[in-house]
């Protein structure tokens, strides 16, 4: 039987959703001024993001053991654990989303740089920390591998690009919007491919990990 179920799946697609989305966006508007601005664009974001973050914390402790005693994640923390250091990410992006709802609501300009480059910490953090966590699983061979970091930071771009893509619809962008749009999800996608290649054709420690990834892949 195996010992996680699609609980971990969906966490970790949402994770990149959540954390991905906010991210793409608030780069796209500091180095290339997607959205402008715009307040239905800015709280679409935010919105989305708050969705798929609020979904990544509920799967995640659905996973746990003991559902009902997740508090003590924060009131006994163990610092060495990445379980710990991921819940602390999860819960700093989730009052950055917070903030940045109500900024947007405002309509406070003056707050909204400082908001979106803790996000854009944030989130990239929430986004990676799995491939950590995912690492401490010492007995688990495959998940040693040390394009995981890279693996997490790529799925994450790719999703929010590809989410930002789909909130485009209902918004008239510009044309450089869209194409800088495109060039995240074009450029995540390659990077995504790259490190599943590199996965596949780097040599394995062991043989528990050898047959894992032909498993995988034949």
């Amino acid at each position: 039987e195996a010992p996680w179920d699609w609980r971990v799946s969906a966490y970790s697609w949402t994770k990149s959703i959540g954390g991905g989305a906010f991210v793409v966006a608030a780069l796209g508007a500091f180095f290339a001024n997607v959205g402008d601005g715009r307040f239905g664009w800015d709280m679409s974001v935010v919105v989305v993001s708050a969705v798929f973050t609020a979904l990544t914390g509920l799967l995640l402790i659905g996973d746990l053991s003991h559902p009902g005693r997740f508090h003590t994640i924060f009131l006994r923390p163990r610092w060495g654990s990445w379980l710990v250091r991921g819940a602390a990410l999860i819960s700093g992006f989730t009052m950055v989303l917070a903030a940045a709802f109500f900024t947007t609501l405002a309509k406070a300009d003056d707050a909204k740089d400082a908001i979106g480059w803790a996000g854009i910490v944030l989130g990239t953090g929430m986004v990676v920390y799995t491939a950590f966590l995912f690492r401490q699983a010492k007995g688990r061979d495959l998940w040693q591998d040390p394009l995981l970091p890279m693996h997490t930071l790529a799925k994450g771009a790719l999703a929010g690009g590809a989410v930002l893509a789909i909130l485009t619809l209902p918004f008239t962008l510009s044309t450089g919007d869209v194409t800088w749009i495109r060039w995240v999800i074009g450029i995540a996608g390659a990077a995504h491919f790259s490190v599943v290649a590199g996965f596949d054709l780097m040599p394995k420690p062991t043989a528990h990990a050898r047959r894992a990834s032909r498993n995988l892949t034949r």
